[in-house]
């Protein structure tokens, strides 16, 4: 049996007015809400679901058809019908940390250092950064994981005065750059830009992030910057196409636009 129910429960209402498949559809995912079936495991077949819910294999097919329309389900020749992981959705307009942000409360996002050095003085580094003996710029080399699944390959550039160590035991203490600078070096962040784009799956973040080579990746360059106005912070960060999208919770219109002679125009 499919679920923890007897077939009683598991009957569709033949009196109600809406279809039998969409009321399948409904219930369906409701249990995909509830966490009772996983992305890793397949899906119960139209044949399982035609048992247990006493409907017709038409029935269950255009159920499942609509529901992978809605990008609940993926479905495999083959092999079946898969849960589709829901994106992640993130705040363009903040800056802030990756383990700050409350993307997934009940599994937090936890950060893997790959490395964390001191860029050499024959490397490049990010153009919004100007040399000078009196800074030093640190490399960062991270993998951002939700559960058990990488879902971020990330770059960051660091700019400190000359004589200052950073260590990842810092970064674990504090969570993220944006606190280690703020608490530990005592720099004010005053405000960043932010672009993103689409971009192919290198090779590496290929093999990070578990995906095929140019898969689809969110591209997300970020720069910071302190009160004083020189850039602190340059990052490159390679989203999951498939996991993550960026969300702007707020979005202004000219109010020029709407008065004056165009308003008037529009009378």
């Amino acid at each position: 049996m499919l679920y923890n129910m007897d077939h009683t429960q598991a009957l569709l209402n033949r009196d109600d007015p809406l279809p039998l498949y969409h009321q399948l559809k409904r219930r369906l995912i409701q249990e995909i809400h509830s966490g009772r079936f996983t992305p890793d495991r397949a899906f119960p077949s139209e044949r399982e679901l035609v048992e247990h819910f006493r409907v017709s294999r038409m029935t269950v097919r255009l159920a499942l058809q609509e529901l992978a329309r809605e990008g609940w389900l993926r479905r495999e020749r083959g092999r079946g019908s898969f849960i589709t992981p829901r994106k992640l959705s993130r705040q363009a307009d903040r800056l802030i940390g990756l383990t700050e942000d409350e993307i997934a409360p009940s599994t937090p996002v936890a950060i893997r250092e790959r490395s964390l050095r001191l860029v050499a003085a024959t490397e490049a580094i990010p153009s919004c950064f100007a040399r000078h003996p009196s800074f030093v710029v640190y490399r960062s080399e991270r993998v951002g994981v939700l559960g058990d699944q990488a879902l971020m390959h990330s770059i960051v550039y660091v700019k400190v005065r000359s004589g200052t160590v950073l260590t990842t035991a810092m970064l674990q203490e504090f969570g993220s750059f944006y606190a280690l600078l703020e608490q530990r070096l005592g720099i004010t962040i005053s405000h960043g830009s932010r672009t993103m784009e689409a971009a192919g799956a290198r090779k590496k973040d290929a093999q990070l992030l578990a995906v095929r080579p140019k898969s689809p990746m969110l591209l997300v360059r970020t720069t910071t910057f302190e009160s004083a106005g020189d850039a602190v912070m340059y990052s490159e960060n390679r989203y999951r196409g498939d996991r993550y999208q960026y969300t702007v919770p707020y979005i202004g219109r000219r109010t020029s636009l709407t008065t004056g002679t165009s308003a008037q125009t529009l009378r």
